[in-house]
């Protein structure tokens, strides 16, 4: 065995006897480690939105918001410069996932695209436990059972094993459903489920 080989077994048995795992089961824990940091990623984007005052709101006529213009949906009329007006909860979900690097084809406007996007993606966990619920997962409530509608959608931000609460950032939301807004709160029956981001 040369002298390069020896030094490099050695390298690894060490590695294995310091961390208690293999080089493998390191190389494993990476996808892991990834969906982490795009969660956290997610959450740090949505907290910059929710004290960002330029645009955490809206203005104009009704509806007329930052994220919508963004997604280059919804009506001009009443709206400043590159603000559009519609529901915007699930516009401005799209926003922050997508500056997160999360994939966010197949959603739309509709906030119960976002059960359509869990189901396509394999990422979808039905009812309000928050068992499997992450940073970054998007909460849809009151979804129909066709599937086709939910009154709203969020993004997680926190979520505390321990008093079972979770903390939601969302868009449409607060006075008047006009404002980026938190809310930390025990998921109840109105939560239908959730769907993790893919990047």
């Amino acid at each position: 065995m040369s002298r390069i080989i020896k030094v490099l077994a050695l390298f690894a048995a060490l590695f294995a006897f310091t961390t208690g795992t293999s080089y493998a089961a390191a190389q494993e824990a990476e996808p892991v480690q990834a969906a982490a940091s795009l969660g956290a990623k997610i959450a740090s984007i949505a907290e910059r939105e929710l004290k960002d005052k330029t645009r955490n709101h809206e203005e104009g006529a009704a509806n007329c918001n930052f994220y919508s213009g963004q997604a280059g949906s919804g009506s001009t009329k009443g709206c400043k410069k590159g603000w559009r007006a519609e529901a915007w909860c699930a516009d401005f979900l799209k926003y922050v996932w997508k500056q997160a690097g999360a994939k966010t084809s197949g959603i739309t406007p509709a906030a119960a695209s976002l059960y359509k996007y869990g189901k396509t993606n394999k990422t979808w966990n039905s009812g309000s436990s928050i068992k499997g619920v992450k940073v970054g997962d998007a909460v849809v409530y009151n979804l129909n059972s066709g599937g086709t509608y939910a009154s709203h959608v969020g993004i997680v931000t926190k979520v505390n094993t321990k008093t079972g609460k979770i903390t939601v950032i969302s868009g449409n939301s607060g006075t008047g459903s006009k404002y980026v807004d938190d809310r930390t709160f025990t998921p109840d029956g109105t939560v239908s489920g959730y769907a993790s981001p893919v990047d």
